[in-house]
């Protein structure tokens, strides 16, 4: 393992750039302190998680990134000659953002002979833990529009928001997820499958537990997650990380059409009608050829739906990626077996 804090390697990348589900190829040479790391690929694997695809040059397995606009980080596993590090956002950049290279994994060999004396003492006298102190609540979002149609869905996002994060309790969220157009070689995630998560919040509306989990159509379990606190685990892959305590939050629409009205992109509203024939705002954000539109459940507030397509020059539309969310609902409790996997993992004192 080598780190280099003090001489970290650079690279920017465009978050915003990819939907969910998408990836991109690269072909970047970084320099990290004298070492020479390739960065071949990125995908968006969720709202708030990044995955950087680098070479591992026969002897590279891992590496630790940084960002400042990200709240965690996670090293994956080599395979077919490259290995893949996360970045973890609360909320997912729309714009450009600068990554560091802090830490490299690597094998080495060699006809080395190792001694190492215990001393009585390493595993006595040592000083008390310091108390955790109290989660600092994050800055509110500050938002520059005063757009209409801003205003308009920032005001149902609040009020379906408040509906559902109120006391302690669990929040279960259902979202079925289509790629209409694969990346050539993209193998995860597939053309299909169901995102369903469990959040627990206490009183004042910190998260402190919660179960994420994909799943295809035939109910396969394709990935698990598990958090407690600020510690998280894929079940899956055997990832491990940390990331800092947060409010849960339903606002996903404000950020977006903030972002879109105050960097000139086109944004318009038509009242439509929701596929289970209640009344329906859909507003739609266009940026040069891609169209990014957001179905929104006039009497509840509810984002029930979102779509992204690309315009093709021939004047027709292909759509990429379409996210429906099925149920978004407050529980007294979860089903014990979802209580159970939390009991599979033992995580350290928060």
């Amino acid at each position: 393992m080598m780190d280099f804090p003090e001489n970290p390697g650079r690279f920017t990348f465009d978050p915003g750039a990819l939907q969910i589900g998408e990836s991109v190829k690269l072909n970047e040479e970084i320099e990290a302190n004298g070492y020479v790391v390739h960065l071949v690929g990125a995908r968006k694997i969720s709202s708030n998680e990044l995955h950087f695809e680098f070479k591992s040059d026969g002897y590279l397995n891992g590496a630790m990134l940084h960002s400042s606009t990200s709240n965690g980080t996670s090293a994956g596993v080599v395979k077919d000659d490259s290995f893949t590090a996360s970045l973890l956002f609360s909320e997912m950049p729309n714009d450009q953002i600068e990554v560091e290279i802090t830490r490299l994994y690597y094998n080495a060999s060699g006809p080395w002979s190792l001694e190492f004396h215990v001393a009585e003492s390493m595993f006595a006298n040592l000083p008390a833990a310091n108390p955790t102190p109290a989660p600092v609540a994050p800055a509110a979002p500050t938002f520059t529009s005063q757009d209409p149609l801003f205003l308009e869905a920032l005001a149902f996002s609040e009020k379906f928001t408040d509906s559902i994060v109120q006391g302690p309790g669990w929040v279960h969220m259902v979202s079925e997820n289509t790629t209409e157009t694969m990346q050539e070689g993209q193998t995860y995630p597939p053309p299909y499958y169901q995102e369903e998560q469990w959040i627990e919040i206490d009183p004042e509306g910190w998260v402190t537990r919660g179960l994420l989990t994909h799943w295809d159509v035939d109910k396969n379990i394709l990935q698990r997650s598990v958090s407690v606190g600020k510690h998280n685990m894929n079940l899956t892959t055997g990832e491990a990380g940390e990331f800092p305590t947060y409010r849960l939050s339903l606002d996903w629409i404000p950020p977006e059409l903030d972002y879109a009205l105050s960097h000139g992109q086109t944004a318009s509203r038509e009242e439509t009608t929701c596929e289970d024939g209640s009344p329906c705002l859909l507003i739609t954000v266009v940026d040069t050829n891609v169209a990014r539109r957001i179905w929104i459940n006039i009497e509840t507030g509810q984002q029930v739906k979102i779509q992204t397509s690309q315009q093709i020059p021939d004047g027709t539309e292909n759509i990429l990626f379409t996210q429906t969310f099925l149920s978004v609902e407050r529980v007294e409790t979860p089903p014990q077996d979802v209580l159970d996997v939390f009991s599979t993992v033992l995580f350290p004192a928060p």
